[in-house]
């Protein structure tokens, strides 16, 4: 049972936020956190509410069940959508093709990644952080 610390949380939650290739919304997210979408805003895009450590559990619990494929939202009918666990979990690859600094240089970052990974840092990051 992993729980992410709250540092690396507000970090990874910011950067799941912004993707907008998620693959869920905001809301179903926060239904499966035990949430409501209006909380998630207000603690981790406004930071207008501090993180209790119950938020912390259960939205870290959920991004990692996220990432690891464990979930999966399903249309229904008239349109309606839901957070469906899977028999077995089917994380998302793709290729990626991409830059990165290395000791001071920028090189060249290929290989497959899961398509969910909020633990890299992106490559603007990379560069204010210098």
């Amino acid at each position: 049972m992993d729980i992410i610390g709250k540092k690396e949380l507000m970090i990874r939650m910011q950067r799941f936020m912004e993707n907008k290739k998620r693959g869920i919304s905001l809301v179903l997210f926060s239904e499966l956190c035990g949430t409501s979408a209006n909380l998630l805003k207000k603690v981790f895009k406004l930071k207008t509410l501090p993180m209790t450590e119950a938020t912390q559990i259960r939205v870290s619990r959920a991004l990692l069940a996220w990432e690891r494929g464990e979930y999966e939202v399903k249309k229904g009918f008239y349109g309606t959508t839901s957070v469906v666990p899977r028999r077995s979990p089917k994380p998302a690859l793709y290729r990626h093709v991409g830059l990165q600094l290395r000791d001071g240089r920028i090189q060249m970052d290929i290989g497959i990644r899961r398509r969910l990974d909020t633990t890299r840092q992106t490559f603007e990051e990379q560069l204010n952080k210098r």
